[in-house]
């Protein structure tokens, strides 16, 4: 101040609010401050909610012409694709193979009615799983226990109608993460906000998966037989687990997606 000039007095370094702020003129990207921001604002605990956690970073909300941009939504939209083809080999034909050493109605509607049960269930426990650790995990123990599973599918023909049902049970209940983790990933990657239009983006993968499928189910079945299907399959739901694992999107704070 004046008087303290006049008086010899040093003022000292200027304040913070009067040190001009032309980050947000420098830095192309307005995202990057934001993010940088938000980052300072967790480590001095200004920002941090009532309950102690930190924030996630899920008020990123990106515009479908956006998301199309970006890598991560390939990721997602492929990943779809792969284990579609499991959920539309699993649902159609579960019924015709085991026919083929069962013949039985009555139970493959029991077993089918078991199988559903274990979808709807599944998606809750996939849900959780997420919750409590991440997509990226969770799709991991997906594809994982999905590809095991095909791959040991025709074991069900030596122990009959019991192992049959427990397979039919774990093929359901596996796929179901679908319908539960791409949903969330598309959400926590590229916000709420635009999450309808989003995710519709990322379900057009089924455009593809159903003719596909069809294909394999009616095509190839006669050449490559129950077993050459199910290593097929099985195939796919491995690539899925591959980009699973390439699969390193992170919010604002770091934390795995």
């Amino acid at each position: 101040s004046v008087h303290q000039l006049e008086e010899g007095v040093n003022p000292g370094p200027p304040s913070v609010e009067d040190v001009p702020n032309t980050t947000t003129m420098d830095t192309p990207n307005h995202l990057t401050v934001e993010a940088a921001s938000e980052t300072a604002a967790a480590s001095t605990g200004r920002n941090q909610p009532k309950s102690g956690k930190s924030e996630t970073g899920d008020d990123v909300n990106l515009k479908p012409l956006e998301v199309l941009r970006s890598r991560y939504f390939y990721f997602i939209w492929l990943m779809f694709v792969f284990n579609g083809q499991g959920i539309i080999f699993v649902s159609t034909l579960y019924k015709a193979y085991g026919q083929t050493f069962i013949s039985d109605d009555t139970f493959m509607a029991l077993a089918g009615s078991f199988g559903s049960a274990f979808n709807a269930v599944g998606r809750i426990f996939w849900g959780a799983l997420a919750d409590k650790f991440s997509f990226r995990v969770s799709c991991l123990i997906m594809s994982a226990a999905f590809t095991c599973s095909m791959l040991t599918l025709q074991l069900s023909e030596l122990g009959g109608k019991p192992l049959f049902f427990v397979y039919v049970c774990l093929l359901f209940g596996s796929f179901s993460g679908s319908y539960a983790l791409f949903p969330t990933a598309t959400a926590k990657c590229f916000g709420r906000k635009y999450l309808p239009i989003n995710y519709g983006l990322v379900f057009t993968s089924q455009v593809i998966t159903a003719p596909l499928g069809v294909f394999l189910s009616q095509s190839l079945k006669s050449s490559l037989g129950w077993d050459g299907l199910f290593f097929l399959i099985a195939g796919f739901s491995f690539i899925s687990l591959i980009l699973a694992f390439l699969f390193n999107a992170k919010d604002k704070l770091g934390n795995e997606i």
